[in-house]
């Protein structure tokens, strides 16, 4: 036996969540920006006003993070350091006689975020993981029956091309969401053997049992909104939406989202998708439990489409 004397050993079942205490404090460190992380993945959020300004920022910003992390006794490979400026035009910052330069996307936890927050290059990963797998589920089907078969393309194909899909689903613009689409029900032509195209799409989900898409990707973006809405501590943005909740109940009984109509990139299509979703929510609903309100949102959509 040897004794540990700094850290913890790799891989144990405390590790994550004593290098998560450990690095508490990392968001007074980069205040009044905004930070993301667990164990050794940091996502810092910098915002300015104008783009001198957010170039200040941005370095003060990782040279303090820099310099703490130093002080608890860490190293920062700062050439490992990835940068991405969301909008028009890059950035390039100097840390430590670093230059670091931004990139037009980078990748985190398996979904690829670009500089324009479009989800494009994201969604064509997804589709193309996918494409990859058409051969295995080919041969599979020569030795399952169908119903097995919708198992395993539930598992993977679905799984891979909503992955993430609460965060980009009202993002991708039409040419992606037909891409997203195509890939689906190509897949479920394969399935059902449907090799000479004798059947339309809802011919293929009534064979198959399946859902549309884009009611899937709905369904997952409700579940991920109710489950905010549960578990958010008390907060400015809580109080908005419950608030408007009440304001509307006297109208159809449903639920709408807060007006950010006027607010920068992504946060009024984010406005728009929610509206759209909550159109299928009754206000009572919020109430219930999640399991209740799967239930709900499923016999809304068969009945309703």
């Amino acid at each position: 036996m040897t004794p540990v004397r700094a850290g913890c050993i790799q891989g144990s079942v405390l590790g994550l969540i004593l290098f998560c205490i450990y690095t508490n404090e990392l968001d007074k460190i980069v205040f009044p920006h905004r930070v993301t992380a667990y164990a050794d993945d940091a996502y810092i959020v910098v915002s300015a006003d104008n783009p001198v300004q957010l170039k200040v920022e941005t370095e003060s910003t990782i040279i303090n993070h820099f310099n703490w992390l130093t002080s608890i006794g860490m190293i920062c490979n700062l050439a490992k350091t990835e940068l991405v400026k969301i909008g028009v035009g890059e950035l390039s910052v100097n840390i430590n006689s670093l230059t670091v330069n931004s990139t037009q996307q980078m990748k985190s936890l398996g979904m690829i975020i670009d500089c324009n927050l479009t989800w494009s290059t994201h969604v064509e990963a997804q589709i193309s993981k996918c494409r990859s797998y058409l051969n295995a589920l080919r041969y599979l089907r020569k030795h399952l029956d169908l119903k097995d078969t919708i198992k395993i393309f539930q598992s993977y194909i679905v799984s891979i091309l909503t992955y993430g899909s609460p965060v980009w689903s009202h993002r991708i613009n039409y040419k992606t969401r037909e891409r997203l689409k195509s890939i689906y029900y190509h897949t479920l032509m394969v399935l059902v053997r449907d090799f000479n195209f004798t059947l339309n799409r809802v011919g293929l989900l009534k064979a198959t049992l399946m859902e549309d898409i884009n009611i899937i990707l709905t369904k997952r973006v409700s579940m991920f909104l109710v489950k905010i809405l549960k578990n958010l501590t008390p907060t400015t943005l809580a109080g908005i939406l419950i608030s408007k909740s009440y304001e509307n109940e006297r109208n159809l009984g449903q639920l709408t989202f807060f007006d950010c109509s006027n607010c920068k990139i992504s946060k009024s299509a984010i406005s728009n998708a929610a509206k759209t979703i909550v159109e299928k929510w009754r206000f009572d609903w919020v109430y219930l439990s999640i399991h209740e309100f799967k239930i709900r949102l499923k016999a809304q959509f068969q009945t309703k489409i």
